[in-house]
């Protein structure tokens, strides 16, 4: 699944830095992507530059994302392009995200052992 994370956060990464439109001198990263086994959604964490206009950049996206989904459907071949929500990369996991990260890891392995 961390490869599928992977390359959607780097596809995803560049259309957003070729197709949308953001106010000049404000950098947008896509830090990392967490999608669901099923690739029914895909949390996007962003990071942005200046730091005040994350929330503009947000709504950007959100107002963006029929056209990100559609566009990384035609980019990569996935039995399903999952749906997007967006949140800002604090760069700490909260015991949620570790949690969700060990549950995959096990189910990860639990795959590659049948």
């Amino acid at each position: 699944m961390e490869k599928v994370n992977n390359l959607i956060a780097e596809r995803l990464s560049e259309i957003v830095n070729t197709q949308v439109e953001f106010e000049q001198g404000v950098l947008v990263t896509i830090s990392r992507v967490a999608a669901t086994a099923g690739l029914g959604l895909a949390r996007v964490f962003i990071t942005c530059l200046p730091d005040e206009k994350t929330k503009e950049v947000i709504k950007i996206l959100y107002k963006n994302k029929r056209m990100l989904r559609a566009e990384l459907g035609r980019m990569i071949k996935l039995r399903r392009v999952p749906k997007f929500s967006f949140y800002i990369e604090s760069g700490e996991m909260d015991a949620g995200e570790e949690n969700e990260n060990r549950v995959n890891e096990i189910l990860g392995k639990l795959e590659i052992e049948k």
